[in-house]
Order: structure tokens, then C-alpha cells, then sequence
């Protein structure tokens, strides 16, 4: 997961949607699990693949419906 998250901090998008889909796979806390998801839907925003962000935003906001950047995020994407 921090390695995704490092790579979304340097802008290297596709690299972190694809490590952070792997961390998916170790059925992590739900916490961790939303931050997994959020930072997807980011990376998927950054590069204008908003369609493919809905997805991610609407899993976070289902399991936690009380952080509003989820909502805030998804509302952009749309």
C-alpha cells in the first residue's frame, strides 16, 4: 500500500493504480481498504479516466459515509 501511495505522490498514476490493486488482494482493515480505494479513484481522476474513479469514490462512501471527500471526489468525477 505505501508503495502505491509513493507512487502517487511522485505522479506516476498507472504504477499506483496497479500496486494499490494488489494490496486489495490482501484484504486489508476497512480504513486502509477506503484509502486504498480513494487514492485509486485519485489516480484515476489525474488522468481524466473519470468514469473509472465512480467506482472507487462509491465503494468509500457505502463504507464510510461520513468522510466527505469521498462524496466531494465522486461529485467531480460525475
Amino acid at each position: 500500500m505505501e508503495l502505491g501511495l509513493a507512487y502517487f505522490q511522485t505522479k506516476k498514476y498507472k504504477k499506483c493504480v496497479k500496486i494499490l490493486k494488489k494490496a486489495l488482494r490482501n484484504k486489508p482493515y476497512l480504513v486502509y481498504e477506503c484509502n486504498i480505494y480513494y487514492h485509486i479513484g485519485l489516480a484515476y481522476s489525474r488522468v481524466e479516466k473519470f468514469e473509472k474513479s465512480i467506482f472507487p469514490f462509491t465503494f468509500c462512501v457505502n463504507k464510510i459515509n461520513t468522510d466527505i471527500r469521498f462524496v466531494h471526489e465522486r461529485a467531480k468525477s460525475y
